[in-house]
């Protein structure tokens, strides 16, 4: 989460009084980016259409290219879901956030995007490895052998 935390900051225009939530920590189930727009629902959806840079920069699932595509592609006609997806937006996750053409197609409760954007794949619970946690991974890390 820190590598995100970061990359937000120095990419995205994030101010870290923003990244962090109220309890001073980041949130370990999900993304900060995404943490950030659960907490500040009452900005969205945006319409990919008008909505301006800073502003799509800020949804979950767009990153740097796909905004500056969108902000490109936009001038000469407009976007659809359609679209988007040939743009290679993570709309699993933007869709929650987005509008385009004035169609929404994400949960409509802060509460149940919170939910999709956070289950667990096929029942499994994934956590972050260490990189000393196995024996083998430890020596090689050590010994600089594969």
């Amino acid at each position: 989460r820190l590598y995100q935390a970061d990359w937000l900051l120095r990419f995205y225009g994030f101010r870290s009084d923003e990244i962090i939530g109220s309890d001073q920590n980041l949130d370990m189930e999900v993304d900060p980016k995404c943490a950030w727009a659960l907490r500040n629902i009452h900005l969205f959806p945006v319409e990919v259409n008008t909505a301006p840079l800073d502003m799509l920069l800020r949804v979950p699932g767009i990153g740097l290219k796909s905004a500056a595509a969108i902000c490109t592609a936009r001038k000469y006609h407009s976007l659809d879901y359609d679209a988007l997806q040939r743009m290679r937006v993570v709309l699993k996750r933007a869709r929650h956030f987005i509008t385009a053409n004035g169609k929404f197609y994400g949960a409509e409760y802060p509460e149940r995007i919170h939910a999709v954007l956070s289950e667990k794949n096929d029942g499994q619970d994934f956590k972050q490895l260490s990189l000393f946690s196995l024996p083998e991974i430890a020596e090689s890390a050590r010994t600089g052998q594969v």
